[in-house]
């Protein structure tokens, strides 16, 4: 796939709902430089010429158009995305709920995105470090996705980033939390729910994203990642074995978790 036929999406929201549940940053002056910073550096750093940022608190930025002028710039298009989204969806099923509605919105709405084939997408304010090595190979028709070592369980995919083949995202992961409801999985998070509907019609990310940045919602600075697993993670990505040895990394990342907690 030609680099210049990537749209990166970009989700955010900038003013939380302030009682929902696993929300550890509501700041949302701290929350709009952290959106900014992280799509200044994607602008600078990154190969992708087409940006959509969409966030769903309706959150009105004054100095957009100056953001827009700086990628026009640096030879990149910006879409800045903004829309009020369903409070009461998000206090019944968490920030994943918002974050699907946010594709919804964004794949209705983007000029972008209308014509995409596929599309990378990264959690607003977080940096992927290597965002240029992870879509290198990326071809068209291919979801890529890295299961997620984060959770105490199995049966999740890493949402943080990763790609998707358009077409089969309208298809089969698009309003995940309707679908959820017709197939129980009302109590699923995101990750779980990706992960049943995607019934391993996916490849693994050639690499592990190499992220910077703090978890809204359970604080975890990933800044502060141990290194050493980090870069083992790295190199299964890179020889694609990453999804095939996720229980060994599962364990190796949560064994790490427990010492470090015994040693404070």
């Amino acid at each position: 796939m030609c680099k210049d036929d990537v749209v990166l999406l970009i989700t955010g929201c900038i003013c939380p709902v302030k009682d929902q549940a696993w929300l550890c940053l509501g700041d949302e002056s701290v929350r709009l430089q952290q959106y900014v910073a992280s799509i200044k550096f994607y602008i600078d750093a990154s190969d992708v010429k087409k940006i959509v940022f969409c966030e769903n608190s309706g959150f009105v930025y004054k100095d957009c158009a100056l953001l827009v002028d700086y990628a026009d710039a640096k030879g990149k298009k910006l879409e800045w995305l903004s829309y009020k989204g369903d409070e009461s969806l998000i206090r019944k099923y968490g920030k994943g709920a918002g974050e699907d509605e946010i594709y919804s919105y964004a794949l209705e709405h983007s000029e972008l995105l209308k014509d995409a084939r596929s599309f990378v997408k990264v959690t607003g304010r977080l940096i992927v470090e290597n965002i240029n090595r992870l879509i290198n190979n990326i071809e068209d028709g291919i979801c890529y996705f890295n299961r997620d070592v984060y959770r105490p369980h199995y049966k999740g995919v890493d949402t943080r980033f990763y790609v998707a083949d358009k077409a089969f995202f309208e298809q089969n992961l698009l309003n995940c939390y309707k679908i959820k409801e017709k197939k129980g999985l009302q109590e699923r998070t995101l990750e779980d729910v990706f992960f049943c509907l995607l019934k391993g019609r996916y490849k693994c990310l050639r690499g592990f994203p190499i992220i910077k940045g703090v978890s809204a919602g359970n604080g975890r600075d990933y800044s502060k990642e141990n290194n050493l697993l980090i870069f083992i993670f790295n190199c299964f990505g890179y020889l694609n074995l990453f999804n095939k040895l996720f229980v060994a990394e599962w364990f190796l990342l949560h064994s790490y978790y427990k010492v470090k907690k015994m040693i404070k």
